[in-house]
């Protein structure tokens, strides 16, 4: 698979961005070699590693707080075009 300028430009008007030409083409091509590196990753033999290990189980437990200074989501939310229920109204843009 290879990034062209169709995928360039549907990537894009997604992310609701106006790139230059030069970004645009930047662009391309970081994501190509990303994707080359992937196919690389692809070819590496894992077949004797024992994939029963969950990453999980190396993170800390989750804590809670009780004592959250709201003050900054209420600034940050106050700084948005649009809010309901303390989230961000967005506009669709997944098609």
């Amino acid at each position: 698979m290879q990034i062209d300028d169709k995928t360039i430009a549907n990537l894009e008007q997604l992310s609701a961005l106006k790139l230059s030409d030069t970004a645009k083409a930047q662009l391309q091509t970081d994501l190509n070699q990303i994707i080359d590196f992937m196919a690389v990753l692809q070819e590496v033999d894992t077949s004797s590693l024992d994939d029963s290990v969950n990453a999980s189980e190396r993170l800390r437990a989750d804590q809670t707080r009780q004592n959250i200074d709201t003050s900054v989501i209420d600034d940050i939310l106050a700084q948005a075009p649009k809010v309901q229920d303390k989230q961000f109204i967005v506009p669709k843009i997944i098609q």
